[in-house]
């Protein structure tokens, strides 16, 4: 990701664990329970210090950022990256700095590509699928087009671990709203369980906790449901003007990956190991995450 962002590798580049270790420390500070969200008239006080330490190290994330946009700015190269139309409409005069804040602060971030799922014919399906030719071939994995179903396992991975579990909203609405039979004062945070609904028997009928890319095929309710649109049934990167800004790219480029891992290639279990031994119960933080790491073993097939 930050190689298409900055044309710069935040994790076997120069700064080895610097990233990973900044970012991981913001998301650990995130996920803590704090007494002060409960009371309006705490967070000001900040009595657990959780406010200054996100604040040292979104400093230092953002001082990390600010050294890849100054090389861009100061040396005039373009790499073919998402940096280089951003640079480009920077106006000159401004100090490099000031440039960094104004155009380059709010450029997004990425989410993890979903978790696999358990359908051990997943990728043999893809394969021989009508459209499946960028799979398939002497050349390399292409878009468009890839195979429909690819992109119904992408959809139904992520509607079984979204990227980000929960999401917060704050009520907007004058006077409040209902809720579950209770009154929500407006200004109130509200915390959006994405998991839940994903797994919700009243809103998925059909077995909600298996993995059935098939269910956004077709003419059914679920085929009809996208990232976009008026049924929140389906939300994977939340909804509203505070979706994630990341939506576009990760429809275009997460199936574009998983095409790529199954060119040539078929991915097996360890030796012993069956489909039902593979544990996917998920590592609950505000990045979802598998608790166990997935292992496979690719087997090529050229």
């Amino acid at each position: 990701m930050s190689n298409i962002l900055f044309s710069e590798d935040v994790v076997a580049g120069d700064l080895p664990g610097v990233f990973e270790r900044v970012v991981g420390a913001l998301f650990e500070e995130w996920a803590k329970p704090n007494v002060s969200d409960a009371f309006p008239f705490l967070p000001p006080l900040d009595l657990f210090g959780s406010r200054r330490r996100t604040s040292r190290n979104l400093a230092q994330l953002y001082e990390l950022f600010h050294g890849f946009i100054e090389r861009r700015l100061a040396g005039g190269e373009r790499h073919g990256d998402m940096l280089d139309p951003s640079s480009s409409a920077t106006p000159r005069h401004v100090h490099p700095r000031e440039r960094d804040e104004q155009h380059h602060r709010g450029m997004g971030h990425g989410a993890p590509a979903p978790a696999p799922g358990q359908d051990g014919e997943a990728a043999r399906g893809d394969r021989g699928e009508p459209g499946a030719e960028g799979l398939r071939g002497g050349g390399r994995p292409r878009q468009p087009p890839l195979p429909p179903r690819l992109h119904a396992v992408v959809k139904d991975s992520l509607r079984l671990h979204p990227a980000v579990p929960v999401v917060t909203r704050e009520v907007a609405a004058d006077g409040g709203v209902s809720l579950g039979g209770f009154h929500v004062a407006a200004g109130t945070c509200v915390l959006v369980n994405l998991w839940a609904i994903g797994r919700d028997p009243a809103v998925w009928p059909d077995r909600p906790e298996a993995f059935v890319p098939e269910r956004f095929l077709g003419g059914g309710a679920a085929g009809a449901l996208h990232f976009r649109g008026p049924d929140f049934a389906y939300r994977p990167f939340g909804a509203g003007r505070r979706m994630c800004p990341g939506l576009d790219f990760a429809a275009r480029f997460v199936p574009l990956v998983l095409a790529s891992m199954l060119h040539r290639i078929e991915w097996r279990l360890p030796e012993g190991m069956a489909p039902e031994d593979v544990d996917l119960s998920d590592h609950g933080t505000p990045v979802l995450k598998l608790a166990k790491p997935l292992l496979a073993v690719p087997v090529s097939t050229a």
